[in-house]
């Protein structure tokens, strides 16, 4: 990760196992899936204006 320079971000989500954000699913929960999607796009917002 660090020779591509890849960014790494880890965020334990307690409760929430394999395919917490699918919706179909019965692993879905709604609580994670919405955190997860929120932090991903202020992830997302922060490092792509770098770009």
């Amino acid at each position: 990760m660090k020779r591509c320079r890849a960014l790494v971000f880890l965020l334990p989500l307690v409760g929430a196992g394999h395919a917490f954000a699918h919706t179909t699913r019965p692993s879905y929960r709604e609580a994670a899936a919405q955190d997860a999607w929120q932090k991903t796009l202020e992830l997302l917002a922060c490092h792509l204006k770098e770009l």
